[in-house]
């Protein structure tokens, strides 16, 4: 069946480059993104082009995460600087906590949340109260991103030693070292869960396929030389069998999920408003079939993704 990318919309209101987007899956026309500047910046579908600033940070911010229910959000910083951001009352809710390093994603599991630090420790926040329970020494060197595996109770780190580590989120303990999928630091991990495969990128700008053993371990199924340079960003586009990848080459790919057979690319070669530098980070809007990409032109672009 094939695929069509169309280009809706461009906002722009930023002045610095964009690394973090995360949107409503309550309200669909709804979401947020984060700058070298430190401006947390509303969008709204229906406003177009015209963002609300919610708050400006002392510092670059790289991690931007939603908490719905709670009605919060939680910002990252260059400088380990943590940040909540009531959305009720469009202001800072709660008093800096500082790590030791930049934090470069947050993770939601259940009632905790957990930071990636730059020092490769796992910090373990309560949700509502926002006390540090524990810590998770994974590696010496930077954790860049994290995801849950719900599913099989589990966490995968995408870590700067150029490897991805697998934690029993049960009793803290290491389940699985991957390695040989890449040659530099790691910078994202996603999981599939239909198919049952966890995809890597990072600085090598290699794209790494890590496919489930019946015995529940996971092995280097294939090695894409995908991008130019820096894979900064994977998303699944499900329910739609594809994902798609972010690059410092200034260009976001389409892959199918079962064959990991390159599909589209948009690049200002096909497209003379794509981006003009890094795209560094993406988001998927399911029920609007948009996918949202930025970068460090300071621009966000909605994309149409269309599936016959």
């Amino acid at each position: 069946m094939p695929l069509e990318i169309h280009q809706q919309g461009i906002f722009n209101g930023h002045k610095a480059a964009v690394y973090s987007l995360v949107g409503s899956a309550l309200n669909p026309d709804i979401f947020w993104s984060a700058d070298g500047n430190g401006n947390i910046v509303q969008w709204d579908f229906a406003q177009g082009n015209m963002g609300k600033l919610i708050a400006r940070l002392p510092e670059q911010i790289f991690s931007l995460s939603l908490y719905e229910q709670e009605q919060f959000l939680l910002a990252g910083g260059m400088n380990g600087g943590m940040y909540k951001i009531d959305l009720l009352q469009k202001q800072l809710a709660h008093d800096i906590i500082t790590l030791p390093g930049t934090i470069y994603h947050s993770t939601e599991i259940g009632n905790k949340i957990g930071l990636c630090c730059k020092n490769g420790t796992f910090y373990v926040f309560d949700k509502n109260t926002l006390q540090k329970e524990f810590q998770i020494k994974v590696s010496d060197k930077a954790l860049r991103r994290s995801v849950w595996l719900a599913s099989e109770n589990m966490l995968a780190f995408a870590c700067s030693d150029s490897q991805i580590y697998l934690l029993n989120w049960h009793n803290n303990s290491l389940v699985q070292k991957l390695a040989q999928g890449h040659n530099d630091s790691v910078f994202d991990v996603c999981f599939l869960p239909h198919e049952q495969v966890i995809l890597s990128g990072g600085k090598d700008a290699y794209l790494s396929i890590w496919k489930k053993n019946m015995d529940h371990s996971y092995e280097l199924s294939h090695r894409i030389p995908a991008h130019h340079f820096t894979i900064n960003r994977i998303v699944s586009l499900a329910p739609l069998p594809y994902f798609a990848t972010a690059s410092r080459d200034k260009s976001i790919k389409l892959w199918q999920n079962e064959t990991y057979q390159l599909e589209k690319v948009l690049n200002s070669e096909k497209n003379a408003s794509m981006h003009r530098y890094s795209v560094n980070t993406l988001w998927w809007i399911p029920s609007k079939r948009i996918l949202l990409s930025a970068g460090d032109d300071g621009n966000i672009i909605a994309w149409n993704v269309l599936f016959h």
